[in-house]
């Protein structure tokens, strides 16, 4: 994956392990992050922004020192698969509305960037331009 020199090679594998993370793949019907090349579209998006890519770097880097911050005493990235998991998921459950939102930022910019590709909108039924109706017939009324 090719970053045009934007992100150091550390930064790139951060943004790759949080792309797999919350969008794994699960083979030639279930593609995932890595599939697509998903995080090179999503810097595409960040290079058009005005500082943009600055962003983008200090928000990957915050997720990366961010267990530190909650005395997990490790990286993100050095973490096991199942301790993101355990992460991720305590931030998503956290009482605190600002974490949650955090981790509901990410995933926004990460489903964002999926769900645009025709490939995944072809395989979710989506056909750009169509008009979708309710399959109540009272809705239509």
């Amino acid at each position: 994956m090719g970053t045009s020199g934007r992100i150091s090679p550390r930064t790139q594998k951060i943004f790759d392990e949080l792309a797999e993370l919350i969008i794994p793949s699960c083979g030639r019907d279930y593609p995932g992050a890595k599939d697509i090349d998903l995080v090179n579209i999503i810097l595409e998006w960040f290079r058009g922004i005005r500082f943009g890519i600055i962003f983008l770097k200090f928000w990957l880097w915050f997720w990366e020192l961010s267990p530190i911050f909650f005395l997990r005493f490790k990286l993100f990235t050095q973490l096991s698969k199942e301790q993101k998991t355990q992460y991720l998921n305590a931030w998503e459950n956290s009482r605190w509305m600002l974490r949650r939102w955090m981790l509901v930022g990410l995933k926004a910019i990460f489903m964002a960037g999926f769900y645009s590709q025709p490939q995944i909108q072809e395989k979710i039924g989506y056909v750009p331009g169509r008009c979708y109706r309710s399959s109540n017939p009272e809705a239509e009324k």
